[in-house]
């Protein structure tokens, strides 16, 4: 299960992107054949909102959540591959999170919902739920001044995702991925949750390399002849 999910991790990254290496900037509803705005019910019964369905019968709802680490109401959406309405299996689940100026809306805006949608209806990945939380510009990192949002995604969205709708509930089958900002904070968060996550990825991770961008108290001497030689 681990080998399949860090496999399509990789894919629905890859197919989200030019050959070129440049973005292939869709719109943020694809395809839309339902209203938006369309409560749905979840697993649990609690209500979310259908944004869009895609071709291949996928959906994608928006839930509301409030978060108790940052003490704040916010939202996250949903990817439901086809068939899930029909059936009672649980699924994988892939999380993907933002950029520093996205949101929840970023990694659908890209393409990679619709690339799901139609890998999984070629029969070329397996069904799974992929998971688009609203982080902020917060870098997916606890603060000083108290916000937890290193600590949101791990004590807030996933229980909630579990409770909601039908996953398997084991780090062999929860993957995390990112953009930029989101692809430091994934990594981090697998790094510091393993019995969480068991497989990372990111795009274009924004790590911090440069000794001058580290905090005062980081930059001890024998650890400046590593970045500057």
């Amino acid at each position: 299960m681990l080998v399949r999910i860090a496999a399509v991790l990789c894919a629905l990254i890859l197919v989200s992107f030019a050959r070129s290496g440049s973005l292939t900037v869709r719109p943020a509803l694809a395809a839309p054949s339902d209203p938006e705005g369309v409560p749905v019910p979840s697993d649990s019964g609690n209500h979310a909102w259908l944004l869009n369905t895609y071709p291949g019968g996928s959906m994608v709802v928006e839930q509301p959540l409030y978060a108790s680490t940052v003490g704040l109401p916010t939202t996250y959406r949903v990817y439901l591959p086809p068939g899930y309405a029909d059936d009672t299996r649980s699924y994988p689940v892939l999380y993907m999170l933002h950029g520093v100026a996205g949101d929840a809306s970023e990694w659908q805006s890209i393409g990679l919902l619709e690339a799901a949608d139609r890998l999984i209806v070629e029969h070329k990945i397996d069904p799974m739920l992929i998971v688009l939380p609203n982080g902020g510009a917060n870098y997916w990192v606890n603060h000083a001044d108290g916000a937890r949002w290193g600590d949101y995604t791990v004590v807030d969205i996933v229980p909630s995702v579990d409770a909601q709708y039908r996953t398997i509930q084991s780090r062999g089958s929860r993957a995390i991925g990112g953009l930029s900002m989101g692809g430091e904070g994934a990594l981090r968060l697998a790094m510091q949750n393993p019995d969480v996550f068991g497989i990372a990825a990111a795009h274009s991770p924004s790590l911090r390399t440069a000794y001058d961008q580290l905090a005062p108290e980081l930059r001890p001497s024998e650890l400046k002849e590593l970045f500057v030689g």
